[in-house]
């Protein structure tokens, strides 16, 4: 988390800037910023889906139990 967190703000610097070599390195830098943003993205996104559909899980357990529960009585 922190080496993406560092090259995002590393590339804000090249992606505004205007001077010599910016033509060619706003180009290169942007594919590289864009991956970085989906690295931090996928870091914080996956776990919490994953937590969502183990949740659902353990909910729908929960229900089958009390259903059968409900039934032998």
């Amino acid at each position: 988390m922190m080496t993406t967190a560092v090259a995002v703000i590393a590339l804000l610097p090249v992606l505004s800037s205007t001077g010599k070599g910016a033509d060619i390195m706003v180009p290169m830098a942007i594919p590289m910023f864009g991956g970085m943003v989906i690295q931090v993205m996928t870091v914080f996104v996956v776990p919490l889906f994953q937590a969502m559909w183990r949740e659902g899980e353990v909910i729908r357990k929960n229900k089958v139990a009390a259903q059968t529960l409900n039934n032998q009585l």
